[in-house]
């Protein structure tokens, strides 16, 4: 795989990264979300289990890194 071939892929993971991430934000707006990969609208009970997927994947890194004393290192006076 060339530089030029590793870059594109690259850059195609993360423009696919934030399509999901404004979809995940117009979801709220109009009432579905579009998946970025296949452009078909899914179904409200597979978003609402990824929903809840990430929500529990967000919650257990914030626990560990508040309790891993980060914010501490970072914001202490």
């Amino acid at each position: 795989m060339t530089l030029h071939t590793d870059l594109r892929e690259r850059l195609r993971i993360y423009y696919l990264a934030t399509v999901d991430f404004n979809s995940l934000i117009g979801k709220f707006f109009d009432g579905k979300m579009v998946n970025p990969v296949t452009r078909e609208v899914e179904a409200p009970a597979k978003w609402a289990r990824k929903a809840e997927h990430r929500k529990a994947m967000i919650t257990h890194y914030l626990g560990y890194i508040h309790s891993s004393g980060v914010l501490m290192c970072l914001f202490r006076p």
